[in-house]
């Protein structure tokens, strides 16, 4: 396991999103009206977040978008993360650090899973422009019913077994922290 933690913050699944042009045709029209509006939501849950939270989830998030950072396009190698959520059902979630995997597939596209912990994600990361688009699933035990592309395509319906449920959003933020 790298020695650097990667700090992955992202506003996923029940949180609304959006993106500057183009959305990729890999994402799921279910999909495409949350990504629609994440700049405007982000900002939003940020906010909230900011006047409301006095916790150590708002300071690790702090922490997180300090300073300059991007993606890197080397990230193939099993991870200390970080996972953030930001808004949706709990305003603001920092989750332990866990350990993640990530592969690089193609030049611009990784996998990436969680793989410690009882919530977990299964997904593609695909860089593009100044964004890094997340698109998988979460679930909670053993593996996913399914992957993001065989999910149905017209709505938010959670599948069995695992409680699989679709997660669209940006990685917001890749940074190393902590010695090489």
């Amino acid at each position: 396991m790298k020695q650097t933690a990667a700090v992955l913050g992202f506003a996923c699944a029940s949180a609304c999103m959006t993106t500057p042009g183009t959305i990729t045709p890999r994402v799921r029209p279910a999909d495409r009206s949350r990504l629609a509006r994440y700049d405007t939501s982000f900002a939003k849950a940020l906010e909230t977040a900011a006047s409301e939270y006095n916790s150590t989830d708002f300071q690790v998030l702090d922490i997180a978008l300090e300073g300059e950072a991007g993606p890197s396009l080397d990230l193939s190698d099993t991870w200390s993360c970080r996972e953030i959520k930001i808004g949706g059902l709990l305003l603001l979630t920092a989750y332990a650090p866990c350990s993640c995997a990530i592969v690089q597939i193609e030049p611009n596209i990784c996998d990436i899973e969680k793989t410690t912990g009882s919530q977990r994600f299964k997904g593609t990361l695909q860089y593009g422009g100044s964004r890094v688009l997340y698109r998988g699933v979460g679930y909670v035990t053993g593996r996913p019913a399914v992957n993001y592309a065989t999910l149905s395509t017209h709505d938010q319906t959670t599948v069995e077994s695992g409680q699989t449920v679709a997660q669209v959003g940006y990685f917001e933020h890749f940074k190393k922290i902590g010695p090489d």
